[in-house]
């Protein structure tokens, strides 16, 4: 159910269908059948804004999903509605194929000269509206060229703020197991010299002759008087104890008048994840995942900071992760795909699983 963004350097996601791009498709549905495409609807003209897919030769090979997506006229000629219908015909052609995932590109930039800001706007805006009205659950991965960019209402406070967004140098991936070799030049680890092999055996056989020297206690370990009455006003105080997560998400969402599906939904969590934090006793979900319905449930600083104390949890003031999440809460801007687009472009997690 989630949206991620991805990297195009990335590797591509593994059983996930594939969303590319292709000119006009000035044809009838029902030529698009006799070709072996899928459109979503079998009547009307597959033209801008619409979608089609190559029927997969197995149900488990992933679907290759095509869409004509419509040229940049200045926003003057309903380009923008065009370009939100590509996406909601691609994803209901995954829903309808029974895919799992599927990966598409930022529709509209490059030859189509959409703006990479506004692109992205929309881009969000359509994906959400189609996953939280799915019926099923999708994972939708929006592949970006580089570090997008960030909705220029916010664009420049938050460079003010936290400065311009830095490139992280690429790390080095190895396919292999990370050697010792690896280990010793990353965290600086001194080999284990002979002459110190031996002090150690020495030490070891010393230390096992003296433990064995000692008389062994006898009968059960006596407690202090005063252990009792310890004992009993630490339970008195483990009793007063706070809600747990679960117990306080559970208020939340009745508190705001929200579903579970619309409070998961909203938080770009999956179903799964959401399950897990309602019936498995002692889950402890990620910081990333509280901050996540934080900004679903729309809280306030001192709401969500009451939510991360739950699971042991605080924003921090040094984290540029953290900040900007805290930014947006006080400006009482509840997007979270607006909120993930800023935290990709500074090269942060994004909220939501």
């Amino acid at each position: 159910m989630p949206l991620f963004f991805l990297d195009v350097s990335a590797k591509p996601v593994r059983g996930s269908a594939v969303v590319s791009v292709q000119g006009p498709l000035a044809f009838s549905g029902e030529k698009a059948k006799r070709k072996g495409l899928l459109p979503v609807s079998g009547r009307g003209p597959v033209t801008e804004g619409r979608a089609v897919a190559e029927k997969p030769a197995r149900r488990s090979v992933p679907a290759q999903i095509r869409v004509s997506v419509p040229r940049w006229k200045g926003g003057e000629g309903g380009e923008e509605a065009a370009l939100s219908e590509c996406y909601r015909d691609a994803l209901a052609l995954a829903v309808s194929l029974r895919q799992k995932a599927v990966s598409i590109p930022l529709l509209g930039t490059g030859e189509s000269g959409f703006p990479e800001d506004r692109a992205l706007k929309i881009a969000c805006k359509a994906v959400s509206e189609a996953l939280s009205t799915a019926p099923s659950d999708l994972d939708v991965f929006l592949c970006l060229e580089g570090r997008g960019s960030i909705p220029p209402a916010w664009a420049e406070e938050l460079r003010e703020r936290f400065g311009a967004p830095e490139e992280k140098p690429e790390e080095n991936v190895c396919d292999q197991e990370i050697s010792l070799e690896c280990l010793k030049a990353e965290r600086k680890i001194e080999p284990i010299l002979p002459d110190r092999v031996e002090n150690l055996a020495r030490f070891d056989q010393s230390f096992s002759g003296a433990y064995a020297a000692r008389p062994a206690a006898s009968g059960p370990p006596r407690r202090s008087s005063g252990f009792r009455r310890d004992e009993s006003e630490i339970t008195d105080w483990l009793n007063r104890r706070e809600d747990s997560f679960s117990v306080m998400l559970t208020r939340l969402i009745d508190e705001k008048k929200m579903t579970d599906v619309e409070c998961y939904k909203k938080a770009n969590v999956s179903r799964k994840t959401f399950s897990k934090i309602r019936n498995e006793k002692g889950y402890r979900p990620s910081k990333n995942t509280v901050l996540s319905f934080a900004i679903a449930l729309e809280l306030d600083l001192e709401e969500t900071e009451s939510l991360l104390r739950t699971v042991g949890f605080a924003l921090s003031r040094s984290e540029t992760a953290d900040r900007i999440v805290e930014f947006f809460i006080r400006n009482r801007n509840f997007d979270i795909y607006e909120i993930n687009a800023a935290l990709y472009s500074y090269g942060e997690e994004c909220l939501g699983c």
